[in-house]
């Protein structure tokens, strides 16, 4: 049956595998053929028993894949995590309002923006910050903005994001989907 190490308390020489089917199998470091290999993470292969106390996994292996994956890294948005201490990652989006300051002038039209982004939009004709009947003083227009992110959680408790302006999401998946 195939699983993947969920806890492992290395100094006491146990832990825990989710087997294919959901369901958690105690171990002990003894039934695996590389015990200094085991860690958090693992994808494994063992057989499975029943004992007094619920389910059981004996004769433990590590794919040689797993171990070659077990001591990569990948480097996204400029931090290095370590392949096998990914617990769960994904993509999310949340909603970000953005204040721009406008600068009015006496004929009415919203140039001078102080923000860049503002400023741009003020060149365009249909833009919110572009209009008549306001004249002179300062303005400040919100926008709501809808922004994609990749998120990635480890064993240790760590939680990462990068939003779609800082990294690649879609090629970054592939890279974490392919491992």
């Amino acid at each position: 049956m195939k699983g993947k190490i969920t806890k492992y308390l290395e100094d006491k020489g146990y832990g825990f595998i989710i087997d294919e089917k959901g369901k958690s199998r105690f171990f002990h470091v003894s039934d695996v053929s590389e015990p200094l290999e085991v860690s958090q993470g693992l994808r494994v292969t063992f057989i499975p028993e029943e004992s007094t106390k619920g389910g059981v996994a004996k004769s433990i292996s590590i794919s040689k894949e797993e171990l070659n994956q077990q001591n990569k890294f990948i480097n996204i948005g400029g931090t290095r995590l370590k392949i096998s201490n990914i617990k769960q990652y994904g993509t999310s989006s949340r909603t970000v309002t953005e204040e721009y300051k406008i600068e009015h002038e006496a004929e009415g039209f919203f140039e001078n923006a102080v923000d860049v982004g503002s400023a741009l939009l003020s060149l365009i004709p249909d833009s919110p910050f572009r209009g008549g009947g306001v004249y002179g003083g300062t303005e400040t227009k919100k926008i709501n903005k809808n922004i994609k992110y990749l998120y990635v959680k480890t064993y240790q408790g760590d939680n990462y994001r990068w939003d779609e302006d800082e990294i690649n999401i879609v090629s970054t998946m592939a890279k974490l989907d392919g491992v």
